[in-house]
């Protein structure tokens, strides 16, 4: 179709982003996952459990699908149970030994948005948004006081494939990926996503199957040592 008779509204494309945000309250999933950071690289077999605002679990898998160890945070603690060792940790979140699982300097609500399958918003002037046309994609424009950013849309579906948020300087802050969506329940979940922190060398790779959405979660599953 022609992408310029049918270009939506800047108003338009952030409405359904907010309505992205807002949708997706719980997640629950397994996941192959990829970090990389300056020392390392960590690639694991998983399942996320995801209940906004700021709830957060990994169980790391064996081969045979057994939990190895569970990893669970609120943006500000962290713990962590190794169930062959019969180990607890616990400490903060911005522990040298911990940036390398999950980055600092990135706030942990954008973590939690785009790991629900969302795009996080700057805070952003209404009045200075723009839509245009960047490739087959259409390509959502915001500035704030201290960052920009670019939003692209897959022209068909609209939603969002990925992101880009600057600061003032023109420099990258962050790069979002949302790939190979699929419907669940209604709502298109991407199932590869990607984040990168250029600045700490960091990137984090998952690719989603059996995911569940919006379900209940207790909250006793993100207390740790696990009480059995």
């Amino acid at each position: 179709r022609d992408l310029i008779s049918s270009m939506p509204s800047h108003q338009k494309l952030v409405e359904l982003l907010e309505k992205r945000l807002d949708s997706v309250k719980t997640v629950v999933a397994k996941a192959h996952s990829k970090i990389t950071n300056t020392t390392e690289k960590i690639s694991s077999k998983q399942v996320i459990l995801l209940k906004k605002p700021s709830s957060l679990r990994f169980d790391g898998l064996s081969p045979f699908g057994h939990p190895v160890i569970s990893i669970t945070t609120d943006g500000k603690d962290i713990n962590i149970f190794h169930y062959s060792k019969n180990t607890f940790f616990s400490g903060k979140i911005d522990d040298k030994e911990m940036t390398g699982l999950i980055p600092t300097s990135m706030e942990f609500n954008y973590l939690m948005d785009i790991l629900a399958g969302g795009i996080p918003l700057i805070d952003f002037y209404k009045e200075q948004s723009t839509v245009d046309i960047k490739g087959a994609f259409y390509r959502l424009n915001l500035k704030g006081e201290n960052f920009k950013e670019e939003i692209y849309f897959d022209h068909k579906l609209l939603v969002p494939k990925k992101a880009t948020i600057f600061r003032a300087d023109e420099t990258i802050l962050m790069l979002i990926s949302f790939d190979a969506y699929e419907n669940i329940d209604g709502l298109m979940m991407p199932t590869s996503i990607s984040v990168e922190l250029p600045d700490e060398h960091y990137k984090m790779e998952i690719s989603y199957s059996k995911i569940q959405l919006n379900g209940d979660i207790a909250n006793r599953l993100f207390i740790l040592p696990p009480e059995n």
